[in-house]
This record gives structure tokens, sequence and C-alpha cells, in this order.
């Protein structure tokens, strides 16, 4: 008896497998299927059924208690992959077009077009719209960065890292599909494979990232194509990786880092093109300081006289300072350009701005790093625990990012996340 119910077990186990196993590669070979642009500037790959499979033990080891407050999005997840009448392929691509270097792509087969109408009207009654009815074209925004067109035959999503209307490039995609090939294909003429979880390819060569997650930890690869030849050695103010709340620096010159320049200059107020700089930092101290502020209230006497009052306030703030140099105009009006008040120090040309008035001995070391990541999020102040950086500081995500350069122009680069089980 205990021998049949062996076999029969063994059996049933070995037809589970063979139909998963056969699920899995009818998946793969759909996602040979999936095409992108043949304009495409850079391709972004996410192994979507391999990320699952590597990371079943940790998924299951999720307590309902973890997880109670997302079961609305674990539903939208199960109906999109399931009920959006979408083709999801095993591995999902996006692109970025040369016109569009700041947004990113996706184009998806709909396999179904009335179930697919029917998933976005149930879960986006509000933000779906009719664009053509006779090609049954649709429009939908989920989010102010993310957008979708999509007829009877294919989808196309696009997600922008600004907010601009993206309704008419996702249009223009759709209406020529001549202009598009398979991720693979495409991958095969330049000479590259998906070899990771989540990779990410400029198709000129310059840029090669991968992205391995297994058991909560995400292990980073890649390597850069720099413009121009860079020392391995260069001088950097001395932070505290180890013990700091965030420590970052880069001594890349803003030619060689337009994204790190762009939001240099969104937070500082200035034009790209005003500013040049060859190093920058930043350094988030575990400690507070404490700073001044004059709150002014205004109001009528007895008599309805205008009356002004001040009242000085002791404010505690986390301990923030960055480094900056190079030149930019209006430099007299940065630190205003903060909600808190900032501290300028010179050093050498190095200027040197903090929340605390507290000077301190500053001391500049050699590093062979260019460019140096390191976030302990489970430290990060209450006061900018909000959005995504909430759910950091819950999950106690911590990031390491380091560098090296390489035969001159070529930055390699290692790292890793992770969260808390």
């Amino acid at each position: 008896m205990v021998k049949k119910i062996f076999i029969y077990t063994s059996i049933t186990l070995a037809v589970l497998f063979t139909i998963g196993w056969g699920f899995y590669l009818v998946r793969k070979y759909q996602a040979n299927k999936q095409f992108v642009s043949t304009q495409s500037t850079t391709i972004l790959s996410v192994a979507v059924d391999d990320l699952l499979l590597d990371n079943v033990s940790s998924l299951l080891k999720k307590k309902k208690s973890q997880v109670s407050d997302t079961t609305s999005k674990r539903n939208w997840l199960k109906d999109f992959f399931w009920n959006s009448g979408l083709k999801i392929p095993s591995r999902l691509f996006f692109f970025s077009l040369p016109q569009e270097q700041d947004n990113l792509f996706a184009i998806l087969s709909v396999s179904n077009y009335e179930t697919c109408l029917s998933f976005f009207v149930n879960h986006y009654p509000k933000q779906i719209e009719l664009i053509d009815k006779e090609k049954g074209l649709m429009a939908v925004k989920l989010h102010k960065y993310c957008h979708i067109l999509f007829n009877k035959e294919f989808l196309a999503l696009g997600v922008s890292t600004a907010e601009p209307e993206l309704k008419q490039s996702l249009a223009a995609l759709l209406d020529k599909p001549q202009s598009w090939q398979t991720a693979v294909s495409k991958a095969t003429e330049i000479g590259f494979t998906f070899d990771k979880h989540v990779t990410l390819n400029r198709l000129d060569q310059t840029l090669a990232i991968g992205i391995d997650i297994r058991e909560n930890k995400a292990t980073i690869t890649g390597n850069w194509l720099l413009s121009q030849q860079q020392p391995t050695k260069k001088m950097i103010r001395q932070l505290q990786p180890t013990t700091d709340v965030l420590t970052f620096w880069s001594t890349l010159p803003f030619e060689e880092t337009p994204l790190l320049a762009r939001i240099s200059a969104l937070a500082l107020g200035n034009e790209t093109a005003s500013m040049k700089a060859d190093y920058i930092d930043i350094q988030v101290s575990p400690q507070s300081t404490t700073q001044q502020d004059t709150i002014i209230s205004y109001g009528y006497d007895d008599n309805f006289n205008s009356i002004e009052t001040s009242e000085i306030r002791t404010l505690t703030v986390p301990k923030v300072s960055y480094t900056w140099r190079g030149t930019i105009k209006n430099k007299v009006q940065l630190p205003s350009k903060f909600f808190y008040n900032f501290y300028r120090t010179e050093v050498d040309n190095y200027e040197i701005n903090s929340t605390s008035r507290d000077s301190e001995q500053q001391q500049f070391i050699s590093t062979e790093s260019p460019i140096f990541l390191a976030v302990d999020f489970g430290r990060w102040p209450n006061s900018w625990s909000m959005g995504l950086f909430e759910t950091w500081k819950a999950s106690r995500l911590k990031v390491h990012i380091d560098s090296r350069i390489k035969e001159g122009r070529t930055l390699t680069i290692n790292g890793h996340a992770s969260i808390a089980d």
C-alpha cells in the first residue's frame, strides 16, 4: 500500500513538474516575441518569472500581518497578470527613444480586447479615455508619470521621469508597427544577452548594468564607458560611510553625469547649462542639530490697528552637509533655496554647506572610487519619512554602491541592496 502511494505521488509530482516546466518554456518563448522600437537607444529588461522562481522561499516567509495592508495591490497584480487580456511575457522589455531619452516605453500584445478594456474600466474608471472608436483606441493615465494607450492588437506603455503628455508618443508607436522588432533580435545585433533578473543596456555599448535579486538582497554589477579618461585617484572630503545615514560623492565632471547635473539643477533652482562641477558630495549624519526660526504673525489690536508679532523658535533638524566644487550662478543664494538654513564655509576650492553652525575641521583624502553611495533607510530621519521613503524606512533598506576606474575610461560598478526579513 505504501509503495502504491509513493508511486502515485511520484507520478503526480512528475506530471505537475512537466506541466509547470512546459508553461515556463512557453512563456519564455513568448518573451522572445516581445517588441521594441528599431530606433531604441536603451533596453531595460525584467525577468518576471525568474524573479518569482528564485525568490519563492522569501515570498512564502512573509506573514499575513506584514502584507495585510497591501491586499488591494496584490489583487491588482493578480488581475493584471491573469485577467487583463494582455500577453504578459516571462521577461518584460522597456526601451527609450533618441528624442525621448528620459522616457521608457513598452509594447505588449493584447490577447483579448474586451477583457483588456474591462480591466482598465474597472480599475481606472476616471482615468480611461476613448481616443478613436473605430480603432478601439483607448488612453489610460495610471499615474502622472505613467500613461497607457491600447487598441485591439497592442498596448503601449510610457513611463517618464518628468510629467509630459505621452499620448502623442504612444500613438506614434502604435501607428507604426513596421518600425518594431523583437527585443531578442535587437540584442543579437549588438551582441549582448539578458542573463540577469534585471538588465539595462545602452545600445551604443556605453552602459551595461545587471541586477540579481535573491533572498531580500540585490547584487549590482556593471560597466560604464566614460567619454574621457579619468585619473584612478581623486581627492574627496573625508566622510563616514559606515556610520552616516547617507553618504554620496561623485568626482566625475557633470559632462559625464547628465542625470546628476539635472538633479542638482532642480534642487538648486538653476539651469543645468549654468552649472559646472567636478566634485559633489552629500552627507546625512545620524546626529541632529538645532536652528532658530522666526515666526511672524499679524493681527489687530482693540482699535483694529494692524500689529505684527514675531517669535523665535528653536527647531531640531537633521544634520546635513553637502560639498560643491565648480561654478554656478547666484552662489550666494544657494542656502536659501532649501527648507533648512545652510551655513557655508570654503576650504581651498571646495564650498561646504551644513545645517550645523559648529565648525568642524574638514579633512580631504584620496579615493579610488569616482562614484560612491551608502544609505541606511532604517535610520532615515522621521521628518523625511513620506511616500517611498516611508516604505524604505519600514523595510530597513540598505544600499551600497562603489566604483573603480579601469583602463582609463571604463567605470566598473559593484554594489548591493538589502531589506530586513
